[in-house]
Protein backbone atom coordinates (compact mmCIF):
# COMPACT_ATOMS: atom_id res chain seq x y z
CA UNK A 1 0.00 0.00 0.00
CA UNK A 2 2.90 2.37 0.54
CA UNK A 3 3.26 2.50 -3.24
CA UNK A 4 -0.26 3.89 -3.44
CA UNK A 5 0.52 7.07 -1.50
CA UNK A 6 -2.51 8.88 -2.96
CA UNK A 7 -4.90 6.63 -1.03
CA UNK A 8 -3.86 8.19 2.27
CA UNK A 9 -4.08 11.67 0.74
CA UNK A 10 -7.78 11.14 -0.02
CA UNK A 11 -8.28 9.24 3.26
CA UNK A 12 -9.45 6.10 1.46
CA UNK A 13 -8.34 3.87 4.34
CA UNK A 14 -10.89 5.61 6.54
CA UNK A 15 -13.59 5.17 3.89
CA UNK A 16 -12.80 1.45 3.67
CA UNK A 17 -13.61 1.15 7.38
CA UNK A 18 -17.19 2.03 6.39
CA UNK A 19 -17.44 0.45 2.93
CA UNK A 20 -15.37 -1.05 0.13
CA UNK A 21 -18.30 -0.90 -2.24
CA UNK A 22 -20.51 -3.86 -3.01
CA UNK A 23 -21.40 -6.08 -5.97
CA UNK A 24 -24.64 -4.11 -6.25
CA UNK A 25 -22.66 -0.95 -7.07
CA UNK A 26 -22.12 -0.90 -10.83
CA UNK A 27 -19.91 1.79 -12.36
CA UNK A 28 -20.01 2.53 -16.08
CA UNK A 29 -16.54 3.35 -17.43
CA UNK A 30 -16.86 5.47 -20.58
CA UNK A 31 -13.36 5.37 -22.02
CA UNK A 32 -11.11 3.37 -24.38
CA UNK A 33 -12.56 0.05 -23.21
CA UNK A 34 -11.52 -2.31 -20.42
CA UNK A 35 -9.24 -5.33 -20.54
CA UNK A 36 -11.66 -7.71 -18.84
CA UNK A 37 -8.87 -10.31 -18.57
CA UNK A 38 -6.62 -8.02 -16.50
CA UNK A 39 -5.66 -9.80 -13.27
CA UNK A 40 -6.75 -6.88 -11.07
CA UNK A 41 -10.15 -6.72 -12.80
CA UNK A 42 -10.93 -10.43 -12.73
CA UNK A 43 -14.73 -10.99 -12.82
CA UNK A 44 -15.44 -7.24 -12.53
CA UNK A 45 -16.84 -6.47 -16.02
CA UNK A 46 -20.53 -7.36 -16.23
CA UNK A 47 -21.11 -6.36 -19.82
CA UNK A 48 -19.59 -4.26 -22.56
CA UNK A 49 -20.72 -2.12 -25.46
CA UNK A 50 -18.65 -0.58 -28.23
CA UNK A 51 -19.66 2.80 -29.71
CA UNK A 52 -16.49 3.14 -31.79
CA UNK A 53 -15.22 1.90 -35.15
CA UNK A 54 -12.81 -0.43 -33.34
CA UNK A 55 -13.54 -4.09 -34.03
CA UNK A 56 -13.38 -4.87 -30.30
CA UNK A 57 -14.71 -3.43 -27.03
CA UNK A 58 -11.38 -4.42 -25.45
CA UNK A 59 -8.94 -1.74 -24.38
CA UNK A 60 -6.14 -1.50 -26.95
CA UNK A 61 -5.05 1.92 -25.64
CA UNK A 62 -4.75 1.07 -21.92
CA UNK A 63 -6.37 4.21 -20.52
CA UNK A 64 -9.80 2.71 -19.83
CA UNK A 65 -8.27 -0.27 -18.03
CA UNK A 66 -6.21 2.13 -15.90
CA UNK A 67 -9.33 4.09 -14.94
CA UNK A 68 -11.29 0.88 -14.25
CA UNK A 69 -8.48 -0.21 -11.92
CA UNK A 70 -8.59 3.05 -9.98
CA UNK A 71 -12.30 2.46 -9.49
CA UNK A 72 -12.60 -1.25 -8.77
CA UNK A 73 -9.31 -3.20 -8.85
CA UNK A 74 -9.34 -6.20 -6.54
CA UNK A 75 -7.65 -5.56 -3.21
CA UNK A 76 -5.31 -7.70 -1.10
CA UNK A 77 -4.41 -10.00 -3.99
CA UNK A 78 -0.72 -9.10 -4.12
CA UNK A 79 -1.13 -7.69 -7.63
CA UNK A 80 -1.15 -4.15 -8.98
CA UNK A 81 -3.28 -1.72 -7.01
CA UNK A 82 -6.36 -1.60 -4.81
CA UNK A 83 -9.33 0.18 -6.32
CA UNK A 84 -11.30 2.83 -4.45
CA UNK A 85 -14.34 0.55 -4.46
CA UNK A 86 -12.89 -2.96 -4.90
CA UNK A 87 -16.14 -4.84 -4.33
CA UNK A 88 -17.96 -2.92 -7.08
CA UNK A 89 -18.51 -4.14 -10.63
CA UNK A 90 -18.07 -2.44 -13.99
CA UNK A 91 -19.77 -1.75 -17.28
CA UNK A 92 -17.34 -1.38 -20.18
CA UNK A 93 -18.63 1.42 -22.41
CA UNK A 94 -16.09 2.00 -25.18
CA UNK A 95 -16.58 5.56 -26.44
CA UNK A 96 -12.96 6.42 -27.31
CA UNK A 97 -11.20 4.70 -30.19
CA UNK A 98 -8.00 2.68 -29.93
CA UNK A 99 -5.93 5.89 -30.11
CA UNK A 100 -7.95 7.49 -27.29
CA UNK A 101 -9.94 9.87 -29.51
CA UNK A 102 -13.66 10.42 -29.04
CA UNK A 103 -16.44 12.80 -29.94
CA UNK A 104 -18.67 14.41 -27.31
CA UNK A 105 -21.76 13.04 -29.05
CA UNK A 106 -20.44 9.47 -28.76
CA UNK A 107 -19.74 9.96 -25.05
CA UNK A 108 -23.26 11.36 -24.58
CA UNK A 109 -24.76 8.42 -26.47
CA UNK A 110 -22.79 5.97 -24.33
CA UNK A 111 -23.90 7.71 -21.14
CA UNK A 112 -27.56 7.70 -22.18
CA UNK A 113 -27.49 4.02 -23.08
CA UNK A 114 -26.08 3.01 -19.69
CA UNK A 115 -28.38 5.09 -17.46
CA UNK A 116 -30.40 3.12 -14.94
CA UNK A 117 -34.11 3.82 -14.90
CA UNK A 118 -35.13 2.09 -11.64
Amino acid sequence: MEEQWALSKIQLHEVWQITMGSPTIIVAVLDTGIDKNHADLNCKVLTEVNFTDSPTPDDINGHGTHIAGIIAANSNNGLGIAGASPKSRLLNVKVADDKGRCEASVVANGACRTERTD
